[in-house]
């Protein structure tokens, strides 16, 4: 491969790299803000209300009870033990 097109497609990738994280990182961010709880509609809103104990097993298993940025880095495609 010429050393031109070797450095443009090196150039590439590395470019590549922020824009994938920009993408991933305002999705999430837009994910988080939307409102409601995804556990409350995962088991029907009467449900969670009666069954807290069920909820809290639901949110620890899909990692939902941990900080927000813990959240975001373990539900990265890149990390290396996903808990989803």
């Amino acid at each position: 491969m010429p050393k031109g097109i070797a450095s443009f497609i090196a150039r590439r990738l590395l470019l590549a790299l922020p824009v994938f994280v920009g993408v991933t990182l305002v999705t999430f961010v837009l994910m988080q803000i939307v409102p409601g709880d995804p556990v409350a509609l995962l088991m029907e809103e009467k449900v969670a209300s009666v069954d807290p104990a069920a909820a809290r097993i639901i949110r620890a298993k899909w990692g939902l009870d941990d900080p927000v940025p813990v959240q975001y880095l373990l539900g990265s495609p890149i990390a290396p033990t996903a808990t989803c």
